[in-house]
C-alpha cells in the first residue's frame, strides 16, 4: 500500500487484511484540501471485510472533516459500493483509461 500527495494506492485483494495498513497509511499522510483519494486501479477484488475496512477509514476521516474519494474502481467494485451504499460516503471518482466501462452512469 502506497500513500502520498493525498492518495492511498490499494492493490490486490481488498479484504480485512488491509485494515491496519490502510489506517496507518491514512494517519501518516498529508490531507490536502481536506480530502483523500483511494486509488483502486491496481486492486482486483473487494469483499465484505474490505468494505468494513473502508467504513472504519471513513469513520475516522469524517471525524476529522476529511472527505474520501475512490478512483479506479472496476465494475464489480462499483456494484459492491452501490449494494452496500458506501458510495454515499466514499465517493466514486475517476476511472482509469483502460477501464472506460467503469464510468458512473
Amino acid at each position: 500500500m502506497a500513500a502520498g500527495d493525498g492518495v492511498i494506492g490499494l492493490s490486490g485483494r481488498i479484504t480485512s487484511r488491509i485494515t491496519v495498513d490502510l489506517m496507518e497509511a491514512y494517519l501518516g499522510m498529508d490531507k490536502p484540501r481536506g480530502e483523500v483519494r483511494l486509488d483502486f486501479s491496481a486492486a482486483d477484488h473487494l469483499d465484505v471485510s474490505g468494505i468494513n475496512a473502508l467504513v472504519k477509514l471513513y469513520l475516522r476521516a469524517s471525524s476529522e472533516g476529511v472527505r474520501l474519494f475512490a478512483d479506479g474502481l472496476n465494475p464489480e467494485m462499483i456494484d459492491a459500493f452501490r449494494a452496500t451504499r458506501i458510495d454515499g460516503t466514499i465517493v466514486p471518482g475517476s476511472v482509469p483509461a483502460d477501464r472506460p466501462e467503469t464510468a458512473r452512469s
